[in-house]
């Protein structure tokens, strides 16, 4: 969490942008691990 916030506003001068795409990475990587994806569907 520390990590991604000191890259993020460094490479990106907007903090809006950087919110939404912060979760858009954990769900991708999620996706692709799998479980994620099986928690997602498991909750709708």
């Amino acid at each position: 969490m520390s990590n991604e916030q000191s890259k993020k506003p460094a490479s990106t001068p907007h903090p809006k942008p950087v919110k939404p795409q912060r979760p858009t990475n954990t769900i991708e990587k999620g996706i692709k691990s799998g479980e994620i994806s099986t928690k997602r569907d498991n909750r709708s």
